[in-house]
């Protein structure tokens, strides 16, 4: 058996630490070599977790898009409303290359 060392509030024990006893490729026990972490775990748990955690991140994800997308869909027709507006050629193309330059930083935000 391995024992380790733990060091608590009442001070240093000595405990059994399962997961340090590994078998190598020819199958005899060697002990120091940790297992990963988790490794003692049912995978069906962790399975099952990991896709409850990644739907949840997905839905956060997808709800935060949503948001950035309704509010670029506001500003876009603001932007069709002061250009419908606008009876200045040159006033009209400045305000265009404006609103192209916003419509830009839109699409790196999405």
């Amino acid at each position: 058996m391995n024992f380790n060392t733990a060091e608590t509030r009442q001070g240093t024990r000595r405990v059994h630490n399962p997961r340090q006893i590994a078998k190598n490729s020819s199958g005899t026990k060697r002990e120091g070599k940790h297992l990963p972490q988790g490794a003692l775990r049912e995978s069906p748990y962790n399975a099952v977790q990991a896709k409850k955690n990644v739907e949840g991140m997905r839905r956060q994800f997808n709800d935060e898009l949503l948001h950035i997308l309704e509010e670029e869909q506001q500003k876009e027709n603001e932007r069709e409303k002061v250009l419908s507006k606008i009876s200045n050629p040159a006033l009209y193309s400045e305000t265009e290359q404006q609103f192209g330059r916003e419509r830009a930083q839109a699409s790196k935000r999405i």
